[in-house]
């Protein structure tokens, strides 16, 4: 995985398969899902 962060938000993308193109998440989106990964609310089991 490679992750491409910038003023307007991030980018990502598989690092073996690039050809495959990316993901492209607003600043907002991302602060989001950071919130979402810190708060422990995307954890598995």
């Amino acid at each position: 995985m490679e992750l491409a962060v910038g003023r307007s938000g991030a980018a990502v993308r598989d690092s073996k398969n690039t050809e495959s193109g990316h993901l492209a998440f607003a600043d907002i989106e991302w602060a989001e899902f950071l919130g979402l990964v810190k708060g422990g609310a995307l954890r598995t089991r």
